[in-house]
């Protein structure tokens, strides 16, 4: 069993003594195993009962061969609260060493640190692959891979494996159809840059990447979204998402899970309009939505905060719209009034405007007008001549507040 990391070693003596000292990391491949036995033969416990039978190898670039550190019972403490950035610590009791590692994979770093865990009490070694130690490969000490682009169609597909430590992967202009399974499982991936091929859909396993921050998939065919796109795991890593120029007729829901985004880029398209829950994406900073069929913006709008906006090239046009309008609203029965309690609940709900209770059929539309400069600081002008007003819907539960809202609407237009 092995892993590859950068491993700064530091001597807990020389702290003590406070002597100024200061270690360099190197990449290092760790080797927990055994002098005598091959790779991959499974050691049984009762062929370990020398002390330092189980030994942790660390070999550099600089000592190839390594330095071997006893297992057993020499494990002082494992640290491991930042594993799902590559980074944890071993610290040894003999010597009095701190092995802090650090740009290692995650999941086989916690692999590795519950193996070190059950080297040290001697416990369920028999389940561990326990290597022959040997000096490490120079390729294995080389600087990890972290970001790959491949441009044109001639130098995809790739046909190696996508090293395992890429943090940036793009693939444009390679008419690329289908996203492959070695893609998927680039689970260190930061930004994966998809533009420019002909994806008509997506898997569905998002799920694997825990820390993706940036997906971009514009200039392509996409209709629809995988459900695992909104998981929990993006929703808190993925600050991009870039959509532009598909074929996307709805606005995705799911891309009201994504809390964490900053920036969303939907233009180009041909969306009707947005629903009320993203009002969700409480941390987005800039909405690039030009070029669709939107023709009236949610309520919703109005709790985004902004920093640049771009509804440019949308029929969203201002008419002149009486003050009160003709309507047959339903008289509310036992199920409408059931259904607006449960409705408080679920993540896409219409709100009355004045009372700001919930309501599903029986309630009043009004399409009202709003300053884009409200929810943004800078907004592009949605036509040429410059209009920064946009149309926007809004919802009346009853007719007591539809009146009381069409009164304080005429004060306020008469100020």
């Amino acid at each position: 069993m092995k892993v590859v990391a950068d491993v700064e070693v530091v001597s807990r003596d020389v702290a003590l003594r406070g002597i100024s000292y200061k270690s360099r990391s190197s990449r290092s491949v760790l080797t927990i195993g055994n002098k005598t036995k091959p790779l991959s033969i499974h050691i049984k416990q009762d062929q370990c009962k020398e002390k330092g039978d189980l030994l942790l190898l660390v070999c550099t670039r600089s000592n190839p061969s390594g330095r071997q550190y006893k297992l057993k019972g020499n494990v002082e403490q494992l640290f491991g609260k930042f594993i799902h950035d590559g980074k944890g610590t071993i610290r040894l009791k003999s010597p009095p060493v701190d092995l802090c590692l650090s740009k290692a994979n995650p999941v086989e770093l916690k692999k590795f640190l519950c193996a070190i865990r059950l080297c040290h009490q001697d416990r369920d070694t028999d389940k561990l692959e326990l290597s022959l130690l040997r000096p490490a490969k120079t390729q294995e000490l080389e600087k990890p891979q972290t970001s790959m682009a491949i441009l044109s169609s001639q130098e995809y597909p790739v046909k190696r494996p996508f090293p395992s430590s890429l943090e940036k992967l793009i693939i444009n202009d390679c008419g690329l159809k289908k996203l492959e399974d070695r893609i998927i499982r680039l689970e260190c991936l930061k930004v994966l840059d998809l533009r420019n091929n002909c994806l008509k859909s997506l898997p569905d396993a998002f799920e694997g990447f825990q820390n993706l921050a940036e997906l971009i998939l514009a200039n392509n065919y996409l209709t629809q979204v995988p459900k695992s796109l909104g998981c929990d795991k993006l929703a808190k890593s993925l600050k991009l998402l870039d959509l532009t120029c598909n074929g996307f007729t709805v606005f995705p829901m799911l891309i009201c899970n994504l809390t964490s985004l900053s920036t969303l880029k939907i233009a180009q398209n041909r969306m009707t309009k947005f629903p009320s829950g993203i009002s969700k994406l409480a941390n987005l900073k800039q909405l690039l939505a030009s070029d669709n069929q939107l023709a009236v913006l949610p309520h919703g709008f109005t709790k985004l905060s902004l920093s640049h906006i771009d509804l440019s090239d949308n029929p969203l046009s201002i008419e002149v719209l009486p003050l009160v309008k003709k309507y047959n609203m339903p008289v509310p029965n036992l199920s409408e009034l059931a259904l607006r309690e449960v409705w408080k609940r679920l993540q896409e709900r219409k709100t009355c405007q004045w009372c700001h209770g919930s309501c599903f059929l029986a309630r009043i539309d009004v399409t009202t007008s709003m300053d884009l400069h409200l929810i943004a600081h800078t907004v592009t002008a949605v036509d040429q001549t410059n209009r920064m007003v946009v149309p926007y819907l809004i919802s009346l539960c009853s007719e007591r507040c539809y009146h009381r809202w069409s009164i304080r609407n005429y004060r306020q237009m008469n100020v």
